[in-house]
């Protein structure tokens, strides 16, 4: 039983270069294929052209055969046959086993649930190696385990050249900072050894690299200098101020006291970095768990190490030469870049100083605008969007969904309480309705295959007409008296051989049981009605303009928009002469048209269809017979999970409006789980961001002692992460499982602008009523490291913009934006409130 079979699927197009995939050379190639990944064990089924059942039929009966046979030589009449019977049931084969051009083929390779990951790459590059050697095709190969298998191939990249990238734009910014080997060494020595651990632990763990955790890297050589920069920053401030040369003993003395006086805002800022990463291990999405969990265990490693490895190695790394007149020299230089900084900042002040009003104005109106993008923002976890659109990947399964069904799929499983319940005609016309009901309203619908075809397709070939049979087919002038009698019966037409010998009443003894079943009372008003009355138009009556008129008319009318195709009416005109049981391509419940007295006699109509079925319905049924659970397959040519959502939610809204009581829906597949990990998103990312932000306001409050002061320290973070997510909708860039990121990183590392600037105000207050002094006193200290550190994590991330990964490289802008974002903020729109609310938390005393 197939029925609840895996949904990790590879799918092999086959494309002719030149001509179509109908001849012998080609088939016997998909033969080749078909059968050599057959031999894999994590391999559970396959479906191509070589293993797919026909279901056909004549005036004698139902007949179920290959669609191509062992012994298929490929002659004209084979191929011409083949073709025949491909567009004989396009329900089935259109879209899925045959491009409407005919150039193209699919080959489906479901693969077993457990196989492990080195099982899928081994079939995907034993499918690439096999295939090569047919170079008169065009072979493409996407699925779920390609998308794995190329993830892989990308993340090694990045990992490889990203990497040391980012050590080089850190040890580019710490020379630039310090101008001094030791500045410049010591917080690369410690991010490396952060990252290194870390890394370890996941291996030790046996914790797998995802996409997600390809930025872990990058993220902790960004953020882990930060903590050592702040004591090499101090360390220097305080070895400037001295004006003699000192001893080992005196220097050791000059490193304790350092650490001492930056301890406590260090790790205050660490706890809140790592308070915004662990916000993200609330997450039930396994990889941001793991990313939250490693992010957390890294930050804590380099904050350890910042404040006791820095140390320890600037103590024994001491040389009293290192006074000797160039070093003097270099101070000097070093001494002249910062009075140069200093009156940038001055400049900078100056300029926002009187302009206060406008700055809060200003901020507004970007909240404002902020606001409407964020209406814009598009929720969206379709992992296939993570890739650049050139890539093969992308280029491969949107070739697939240009010229076959899509790539994207979902069951529907239709359910009932007691087997047989799923064949009750009812049911199956509903199952049928639904899904014109989808594509109906779903444009991005590629195909729907659904277990009530198969039914549909034995009811047709159970009413070919009487002397029709495969020769014969399509060519209206061979066919005579074309009697509809042939299978129900009527005055002159014998049924005996399936319904009995009765002539008066179509007897149907033999198979629906006895006569009396027609006084089941619950279906009285089916009992009353007519009998037999259909009777399609015979091969020897005329098709007049008048008929041929009416019919386009009918179909008209069924298209609802007025318009058909050529093809249309020609449907329309086989099922008015029954051609090949066109009339009859339908599930049973018009009892005017079958000899049945209720519904009951119906469903052991199609019972006995059943029991004829020579072919397999594994796939779309638990059971040959009475099934409990029968299946439809729903193939999407997009990917994006608003599509997803709305078909969800359609399927669900006609089930509960049309189904029996004792029927249920179920949904499953890779669609539906892509649609409930955009729900999980959504969840997770309202949780862990109000977590964090009520985790950093106590932390705020606690420190300053006042929930006053937890309030102004959210503010910079608020409109920071407000700005990104308006900006994401402005641009277009969506939410999904790694952008849900950049707000947990904003308030990691963005609070700790607003706690160096509160902390310095605060202290600046103390000394002045003049809040102007106060302002730039405090803009002039912390503003140069707050800007610093801004642009050292933000070109930090930065350079994530060079990944493999499209989504990477929206990371990588978009927290270069929300470092300048959060720092400007702190700088400007909070000294701007505490001027103009004057806080208690924060007044001289």
């Amino acid at each position: 039983m197939l029925l609840h079979t895996s949904q990790i699927m590879f799918d092999i197009c086959l494309s002719e270069k030149s001509g179509t995939f109908l001849n012998n050379k080609t088939i016997q190639a998909i033969r080749e294929i078909s059968e050599t990944v057959e031999t894999f064990p994590a391999v559970d089924d396959i479906t191509s052209l070589i293993n797919t059942d026909f279901p056909d039929g004549s005036s004698e009966g139902m007949s179920v055969e290959a669609l191509v046979s062992d012994d298929f030589t490929g002659t004209e009449e084979e191929i011409a046959q083949l073709k025949t019977n491909l567009l004989d049931w396009p329900d089935m084969f259109e879209n899925s086993l045959y491009s409407k051009d005919f150039k193209s083929t699919q080959i489906l390779v479901v693969i077993n649930k457990d196989a492990s990951h080195e099982e899928k790459n081994a079939i995907y590059d034993g499918i690439v190696e096999f295939t090569q050697s047919y170079d008169w095709l065009e072979v493409r190969v996407a699925g779920d385990p390609v998308l794995s298998h190329d993830a892989e191939i990308f993340m090694i990249a990045d990992l490889t050249a990203l990497i040391p990238l980012v050590l080089l734009v850190l040890l580019v910014s710490l020379y630039l900072a310090f101008h001094r080997m030791g500045g410049t060494l010591l917080p690369m020595i410690t991010v490396l050894i952060t990252t290194i651990w870390t890394v370890g632990l996941m291996a030790m763990f046996g914790v797998a690299f995802s996409i997600v955790s390809t930025c872990l890297p990058v993220l902790l050589i960004a953020i882990g200098s930060a903590y050592g920069i702040h004591v090499m920053t101090h360390y220097y401030t305080e070895m400037r101020n001295l004006k003699k040369k000192i001893s080992r003993e005196e220097h050791k003395d000059l490193v304790i006291s350092s650490v001492q006086v930056v301890f406590k805002p260090v790790i205050l800022a660490g706890f809140t970095t790592i308070v915004g990463f662990s916000s993200i291990i609330t997450s039930p999405i396994v990889p941001l768990k793991t990313f939250g969990l490693f992010s957390t265990i890294g930050t804590v490693i380099a904050l350890i190490l910042s404040l006791s490895f820095i140390p320890a190695l600037m103590i024994a790394g001491f040389k009293e030469k290192s006074e000797k007149k160039s070093a003097i020299k270099l101070e000097s230089k070093i001494l002249k870049r910062e009075e140069q900084s200093h009156r940038r900042m001055e400049a900078i002040y100056n300029k926002l100083s009187n302009h206060t009003v406008g700055i809060l104005v200003t901020t507004a109106l970007v909240v404002i605008l902020s606001a409407y993008g964020l209406t814009q923002m598009n929720i969206e976890s379709a992992l296939i969007d993570y890739f650049p659109k050139d890539s093969s990947l992308r280029v491969n399964a949107d070739y697939i969904s240009d010229h076959f069904a899509g790539t994207n799929t979902f069951n529907v499983v239709v359910k009932g309480e007691q087997p047989g319940d799923v064949i009750d005609p009812r049911v199956l016309n509903e199952m049928d309705k639904l899904k014109e009901y989808l594509l109906e309203n779903n444009p991005d619908i590629g195909k729907i295959m659904t277990y009530a075809d198969f039914i549909k397709r034995m009811n047709q070939i159970m009413n070919f007409p009487a002397d029709e049979n495969t020769e014969n087919f399509g060519n209206y002038d061979d066919y005579e008296s074309v009697d509809a009698g042939s299978f129900f019966g009527d005055d002159s037409a014998d049924s005996g051989s399936f319904f009995g010998d009765d002539d008066d009443s179509a007897d149907s003894g033999s198979f629906f049981g006895d006569d009396d079943s027609n006084d089941d009372s619950s279906d009285e008003e089916l009992a009353e009605a007519t009998p037999v009355t259909f009777e399609p138009l015979s091969m020897t009556d005329d098709l007049t303009w008048s008929t041929l008129i009416d019919l386009a008319r009918k179909v008209v009318n069924e298209n609802g928009d007025g318009e058909f195709t050529i093809t249309d009416l020609t449907n329309e005109v086989e099922k008015a002469f029954n051609v090949r049981g066109k009339a009859y391509y339908e599930i049973p419940t018009d009892l005017s048209k079958y000899p049945a007295g209720s519904n009951e006699e119906l469903k052991n109509l199609i019972s006995q269809y059943l029991l004829l079925y020579s072919g397999s319905l594994d796939k779309f049924s638990d059971d040959s017979l009475e099934p409990t659970q029968v299946r439809m397959l729903v193939q999407i040519k997009v990917s994006d999970t608003a599509t997803v959502a709305k078909i969800l939610d359609d399927v669900n809204s006609y089930a509960a409006t049309h189904f029996p009581e004792n029927i249920t829906i179920e949904n499953s597949g890779i669609a539906e789980m892509t649609k409930a990990l955009t729900d999980m998103i959504t969840g997770s990312q309202i949780k862990s961001l109000l977590t964090a932000l009520l985790a950093v306001f106590l932390i705020v409050s606690i420190a300053y002692k006042s929930p006053v002061a937890g309030f102004y320290g959210i503010i910079p973070l608020f409109l920071s992460i407000l700005i990104n997510f308006g900006l994401m909708g402005l641009t277009g860039i969506n939410l999904d499982m790694i952008t849900a990121l950049i707000a947990s990183i904003a308030i990691g590392v963005g609070v700790d602008y607003t706690i160096h600037f509160i902390s310095r105000y605060k202290l600046e207050r103390l000394k002045s009523d003049d809040l102007n002094l106060v302002t730039k006193n405090t803009i002039l200290s912390s503003g140069k490291a707050i800007i610093t550190n801004a642009v050292s994590v933000g070109l930090g991330f930065a350079v994530l913009v060079f990944s493999q990964f499209v989504v990477l490289r929206y990371i990588g802008a978009l927290v270069a934006i929300i470092m300048l974002t959060s720092s400007v903020a702190a700088l400007t729109v909070l000294p701007a409130l505490l001027n103009m609310f004057k806080p208690k938390f924060i007044s001289k005393k």
